[in-house]
């Protein structure tokens, strides 16, 4: 194989590791604001801190969903890449010995 070659497929594992990693991280981050303001902290039978913490937590959930979302994107990302990869590769090899070298 020539360089060329070698470093397409090492720059489609590279996409790959870098699509995997994003949608790991996505996923950490969507865990970690769930955790934000999981309780009322304004004050049982304060009425502004329960619209207040109610209006948070919205906010908080609709976060976790979009950030969860993107991790999913994220992974199929990477499935896609795989797949190209995988395709690309097996065409070189199935067409790789109908190519001539120019000649010298």
């Amino acid at each position: 194989m020539s360089n060329d070659v070698v470093s397409e497929t090492a720059a489609w594992y590279a996409r790959i590791a870098a699509a995997r990693a994003a949608g790991i991280e996505l996923e950490e981050l969507s865990d970690a604001l769930s955790r934000v303001v999981g309780a009322n902290y304004f004050g049982i039978g304060c009425e502004e801190g329960l619209v207040l913490f109610t209006r948070l937590r919205a906010v908080v959930e609709h976060g976790t969903k979009q950030l969860k979302g993107l991790a999913a994107t994220a992974e199929r990302l990477a499935i896609s890449a795989t797949d190209c990869q995988r395709g690309l590769q097996q065409s070189d090899a199935e067409n790789g010995t109908s190519i001539q070298s120019p000649p010298r």
